[in-house]
This record gives structure tokens, sequence and C-alpha cells, in this order.
């Protein structure tokens, strides 16, 4: 299993406070049978602290983590705030390498305000698209105007949908409980994730979610979302890095 959306670098966001706090994300992680790791610090915070600080803070939970024998393999991006008149000045942070791309590939972890109408999460999509990038919503059930509908919009314009698992089945809220079983039930998902930020806000709880999810849907279904799909994910990331590199 792979989650693809984690604050677990330390002292960057508002996530992890501590390498300790870290590593105890990670064991708990590994616990629920996550085997692959994409930290994805909150762009905003990228801005605050600086990207060179960013990546030594993840450089040494890397070390950390392999010290410690924890068996999931980590990879960088972020989580990137757009707004519909930030979008071209994210692009360009993204073209320049200033915010990371999902392990170096061409998708992006894209986020919202909860607010957004479908209008403005449509503006931003497409100018993604039509940049080069794959814009995978964060938590797409979250959001105050998210429909199935207004999904199939976005996934028409070339977006893809992240949930999170907790939402399956530890949802308070009720709008955001029955969208993510009705964007689950028309299979509109294409990836899964914890969002944890701390041991005391949202742990990493997604051992429930997905068997929930295998047990309400299908374990196929499940296992595309939780697997195949982010697999292929970093399987292009690997083949445009080496393409790059050979073209050095």
């Amino acid at each position: 299993m792979v989650d693809i959306h984690m604050h677990v670098i330390p002292k960057v966001d508002d996530g992890s406070k501590s390498i300790e706090e870290s590593i105890e994300l990670l064991k708990r992680s590994a616990e629920q049978g996550v085997e692959a790791i994409i930290a994805t610090p909150h762009s905003w915070a990228i801005d605050t602290c600086g990207y060179d600080y960013m990546c030594s803070h993840f450089e040494a939970l890397k070390k950390a983590a392999k010290e410690h024998r924890i068996p999931i393999r980590l990879f960088l991006g972020c989580e990137m705030l757009v707004y519909p008149d930030t979008v071209g000045d994210c692009i360009r942070k993204l073209d320049d390498g200033q915010y990371p791309t999902m392990a170096g590939s061409r998708y992006v972890l894209t986020e919202f305000e909860p607010w957004f109408s479908q209008k403005d999460m449509e503006t931003c999509v497409e100018k993604l698209v039509a940049a080069g990038y794959i814009p995978i919503i964060a938590h797409a059930e979250r959001y105050d105007n998210t429909t199935v509908n207004g999904i199939k919009k976005l996934k028409k314009l070339g977006a893809l949908v992240q949930i999170n698992a907790y939402s399956i089945v530890n949802e308070q809220k009720e709008h955001t409980r029955q969208t993510v079983n009705q964007l689950l039930e028309e299979q509109l998902v294409d990836f899964v994730g914890s969002d944890a930020h701390r041991l005391d806000h949202r742990p990493p709880v997604i051992a429930d979610g997905i068997a929930a999810f295998e047990r309400q849907y299908s374990e196929e279904y499940a296992r595309r979302v939780t697997e195949l799909n982010p697999l292929e994910m970093l399987l292009k990331a690997i083949d445009k890095n080496r393409n790059q590199r050979g073209r050095e």
C-alpha cells in the first residue's frame, strides 16, 4: 500500500513537530501495511521555510527511518494550495523545481480552499493541465461544493482524485462522509492517503478505511487505488528522471 498524502517531514509545516514524532508516524504506518509514502508538505510552508530547509529535513528523515529499520520507502512531493489568481505563479514554481511534484513525476497534489466554487476548481485544473501537469485533487471529499457531477467535470478536464482513508469510516461531517462514499460508489477515486499530520492531530489511520473500502466496494478496486495507481505514478517518475539524466 502506498500513502500518497502525509505531512511527515518534521519542523516544516503543521505536521510532525520533531524527528521522533515522524519516526513514530512511520512506525504506525508500517504496522498498517504501508510500504511507501510520498511526503507532501504544504506549499505555503515551503514558501515560508525555504526549499533547501525542507529538503534537508526530508533527507534527515530518510536517514533516521533507515537507522530505525522502518520498512517504508520515502518519496518527496508537496500539497500545493492554488487559487485561480495564483495558479500561474504555482506553475512557475513547479517548472523551477521550487515546488516538488509527486516523486519527480508530472503529478501534483493540488489543494483548494474549502469554500472554492466549482468554477474556481475548473480554472485551476485547466491551467495546470495546459502547463503539462496532472493535478491530483487532495482530499476531494472535503470541499464544501464538491459533488459527484463536479468531480466528473474535473476528471474530464484531466484531474485525478485522492481521498483520505479516515473519511470512509471515521469522518464526523455528514457532507464529507456522504461525498466520499458517493465518489467510491461511482469509482471516481484514483488514490488514497492518510493526510496524517501529528500523533495528536489526524494520526495515520489508514487500515480501517481500506478494510471498509474492500468490504463495501471491491478488493480489486481498492488494490487499484491503494497500490496499482500509485505504483504506476512512481514508475512514470522513474522513467522521467531517467530520461532527464540521459539528456544531460
